[in-house]
């Protein structure tokens, strides 16, 4: 089985929901935008975390965001502070990787920044300093827990064996 594949199977439905919901994309399409999306902006975040000015900006931008508030155009405004001159080639890496256009990839990206700002920020109520947490090496090892661990008890090898179980089950059983 391979692992990397299932990972990248497990992003929360809701996001996925929200953004087929929002451009009309197929679900597994929006998945596979996901998947490219993810790795760049989790990484662009914990290398911009490193700096005092970046960290303000990255904690702005996370107490101003919940995840019951998915907002597309603040998700966009903070990759493009982020990436800068990068964030024309993010989009089109994504469109590229995905299969989809640069302007749903722009919709895109800037709703998965949304999410991943709402995750920091209920991790920051809960007590996290998210800066701190986004400047280890860890940072896409935790988002990656975060999103595997839908019943939020903090271990993720029962709900990998829920997916591999669902997986096998579709494949053998359609």
């Amino acid at each position: 089985m391979d692992i990397q594949w299932m990972i990248q199977n497990a992003v929360q439905d809701k996001i996925v929901e929200q953004i087929t919901a929002k451009t009309g994309l197929q679900w597994d399409v929006a998945r596979k935008a996901i998947s490219a999306a993810m790795p760049m902006i989790m990484g662009w975040l914990s290398k911009k975390a490193n700096t005092d000015d970046w960290k303000n900006m990255i904690n702005s931008a996370v107490d101003a965001t919940s995840l019951e508030d998915i907002d597309e155009s603040e998700g966009t405004s903070v990759l493009s502070n982020i990436l800068w001159d990068d964030s024309t080639k993010v989009t089109q890496a994504v469109a590229d990787q995905a299969w989809v256009t640069e302007q749903e990839a722009n919709s895109i990206t800037g709703m998965l920044t949304s999410w991943v700002l709402g995750k920091l920020s209920a991790e920051k109520q809960a007590g996290a300093d998210v800066t701190a947490d986004l400047e280890k090496d860890s940072a896409v090892q935790w988002l990656l827990t975060n999103f595997l661990d839908e019943d939020g008890d903090g271990d993720i090898k029962d709900d990998l064996m829920k997916k591999g179980m669902n997986m096998l089950k579709n494949k053998f059983f359609g």
